[in-house]
């Protein structure tokens, strides 16, 4: 792990304690909603020369920090590859291991244009499937260390006042998405 840790219900930047790195590994971070699934895409065709891919891109490209699917899975995923690998992560460069073998792509996006697509994803977000995935993946114990009481309230109807949350951080999602982490994850990677 890097030199800070970022937790939330959605990531937790530890998993990457004890990971193995190859000579070749690509480590995808970006904030949210900045191009990460683009990236990926990029590094897919760059990887396999061709459109037409062995597997979905998120087998190919697993989040390694995310809590739905047991840390244990996704290594083992990792592990059996055979070509050259790109990693997906949310998780600022602060916060994971550095290894001069990896090669680090950082994208960011214009903070409009992540507020609108966070927005949108939200809107979109099964978050009951999303819940039970993470149980089921890595439990709720830890739901009082992260101050999580429950759902979190429903978002304002008017969508002016939705990107000024976003703008100014809302407590409902910090940590996840938010002007804040959009400029503190670019900056890790400018410093």
């Amino acid at each position: 792990m890097g030199d800070r840790r970022y937790r939330n219900f959605v990531h937790d930047s530890a998993r990457w304690d004890g990971f193995e790195f190859r000579d070749d590994d690509i480590v995808i971070s970006t904030p949210a909603k900045c191009g990460t699934t683009w990236m990926q895409m990029i590094c897919a065709l760059l990887v396999f020369r061709t459109a037409d891919l062995p597997a979905p891109l998120a087998q190919l490209t697993p989040w390694l920090d995310m809590n739905t699917r047991p840390l244990d899975e996704v290594v083992a995923q990792l592990d059996a590859q055979t070509h050259r690998r790109f990693i997906k992560t949310h998780t600022p460069l602060d916060g994971l291991p550095f290894d001069p073998r990896v090669t680090y792509v950082h994208v960011c996006r214009d903070p409009r244009d992540a507020a609108m697509s966070w927005d949108n994803h939200m809107a979109n977000m099964d978050m009951e499937r999303f819940t039970a995935m993470r149980i089921e993946a890595v439990g709720i114990d830890d739901l009082d260390e992260l101050g999580i009481t429950g759902p979190p309230p429903p978002p304002p109807d008017d969508p002016v006042e939705r990107f000024w949350r976003w703008v100014e951080g809302d407590p409902a999602t910090v940590g996840t998405s938010g002007l804040d982490q959009l400029v503190h994850h670019a900056a890790t990677f400018w410093d």
